[in-house]
């Protein structure tokens, strides 16, 4: 990873770069602080659907902080593996137009009531994701309940309490073949339809059936859904999470703490928004989907 030594290396927005005093205080102390900060960057550009990973080096005058990026806030989080004054987070990169778009970082004072704000900027490609479009019938497909049941989840990822204490390496959790991809659009007869925000994996032989946890985690809701099925949920901490449907059965429960392959359950076709017998995989950053495929070997801590 690539250490920013100044703010100045980083590639601004027009007019950015200065220093806001929020609070009360000498704006010359911030400034100092400002200059403190060392930022880690790795890439300044993305497409919808990724992970943007941004680290900070925090002078011992500055406790913590958070990021602001498209209205929604991200933790920041001690990476005492690398360094006792080391920070990072992990940005969900939504669907929008191409262009620069800002990313606002604060930081607070150890002593609670100075905030130093500062404006990075990260260029949005073009998305190049292929939104096919799929057609299935006969489904009891309801879409008020499948909207109830997309809302009760992302409820539960705003509770999410698990703290890894090692390395996070992520795995697919069934072994099988991608036959549904992040942005298919599903259409359940002719009025109802969904864009997929995970994958959909159908097994590649009778004998892989288990459906395994991706990383370690604690689940958070193991129970049946009308839509989504036999459902599972897993918080990783650091603002990660994934889901499992559409499972056979669930062979977990709320508040367990799982390790990575761990059994949750056996592949299925429960729920009315099932196609067949494949799981529904998503992932999430700080309760936004990303595109599972590009990180099938994602870390948590890179």
């Amino acid at each position: 990873m690539q250490i920013m030594k100044s703010v100045r290396q980083l590639r601004w927005l027009a007019g950015t770069g200065l220093l806001m005093l929020l609070a009360g205080g000498c704006a010359s102390l911030q400034e100092r602080l400002a200059q403190k900060i060392e930022y880690i960057m790795p890439k300044d550009e993305a497409s919808p659907g990724d992970v943007l990973p941004l680290g900070f080096i925090l002078p011992e005058e500055i406790k913590g902080g958070y990021v602001v990026f498209f209205d929604k806030k991200y933790r920041i989080f001690p990476r005492r593996d690398l360094g006792a004054r080391m920070y990072a987070t992990s940005l969900a990169v939504p669907k929008t137009d191409p262009g620069d778009y800002p990313i606002f970082c604060y930081f607070k004072t150890v002593t609670g009531k100075k905030i130093i704000k500062e404006e990075l900027a990260v260029q949005i490609l073009p998305d190049f994701i292929e939104r096919r479009v799929d057609k299935v019938k006969g489904r009891k497909f309801n879409s008020e309940a499948y909207m109830r049941e997309r809302i009760k989840i992302q409820e539960n990822l705003r509770r999410t309490t698990y703290r890894p204490k090692r390395k996070q390496d992520f795995t697919l959790p069934l072994g099988g073949e991608v036959v549904s991809t992040f942005g298919t659009i599903r259409k359940y007869g002719e009025k109802a339809e969904v864009a997929l925000e995970g994958i959909e994996i159908k097994s590649v032989s009778a004998s892989i059936v288990d459906v395994n946890a991706a990383a370690d985690g604690k689940v958070i809701i193991a129970e049946y859904f009308s839509m989504l099925g036999n459902v599972v949920l897993i918080d990783h901490g650091l603002s990660f999470a994934t889901l499992y449907c559409h499972l056979r059965n669930v062979e977990v429960k709320a508040s367990q703490t799982v390790l990575r392959g761990d059994r949750l359950g056996l592949v299925g076709n429960s729920g009315g928004a099932s196609v067949g017998k494949r799981l529904y995989y998503q992932l999430f950053v700080s309760g936004s989907p990303i595109n599972v495929q590009r990180y099938t070997d994602i870390s948590i801590f890179e």
